[in-house]
């Protein structure tokens, strides 16, 4: 049973045709706002939103799969704007989100439209670096199944419950009862108090 979500009809006209005209679009989510890239010579408008053309994207490393879990990937971004790299260079980018996914044209609609497999790749990026003599970025990225690879350490403590629920004050007197020593009377102990 595959967990991958279904193909659109559109998608699959598109992927069957005799000539199928693909290329990338990456989503980078930065602090800064989302960035939206193309591989494409030039900018194109997709759902609402521009996706800047970066001629070619410069290059995706391969992205592989095995028994032991995904790979990350390398993007090199050889056609961007100088503000744009600089926003990249700038910024903490480690941790933030990236999706990668293929777009096709469908060229059986009139006129031809492009369809999306929102699938091929989500991760984390990890780093940025920069190469003067070409003026490209290199960024890297973890898919986001590593993330299953993190421990996740949550405690029985205020501090950790507050972290995910802030009002809620169940644990807030567990250091206080930790510490303190409570006395249990045994049962001869009881009965000779009783007699007085």
């Amino acid at each position: 049973m595959s967990v991958r979500a279904a193909l659109t009809e559109s998608f699959l006209d598109a992927v069957t045709g005799s000539h199928v005209s693909w290329f990338w679009l990456v989503k980078m989510e930065l602090t800064s706002g989302t960035l939206y890239l193309t591989s494409l010579d030039f900018d194109i408008d997709l759902d609402g939103v521009t996706w800047i053309g970066t001629r070619g994207l410069g290059g995706i490393g391969p992205i592989e799969e095995s028994d032991n879990g995904v790979s990350g990937i390398t993007l090199t971004l050889a056609g961007v704007t100088e503000s744009h790299i600089a926003g990249i260079l700038l910024e903490n980018i480690q941790g933030k989100k990236i999706t990668v996914q293929m777009a096709v044209l469908n060229e059986s609609t009139e006129p031809p439209t492009v369809a999306t497999d929102p699938n091929v790749w989500q991760g984390l990026l990890d780093t940025q670096n920069f190469m003067e003599g070409q003026a490209t970025v290199i960024v890297t990225a973890e898919n986001r199944l590593i993330e299953w690879d993190k421990p996740r350490l949550l405690r029985f403590s205020d501090q950790d419950l507050r972290r995910t629920r802030p009002a809620d004050n169940f644990f807030k007197y567990a250091d206080t009862m930790a510490s303190k020593d409570i006395v249990v009377f045994s049962k001869a102990q009881v009965e000779a108090t009783m007699k007085y």
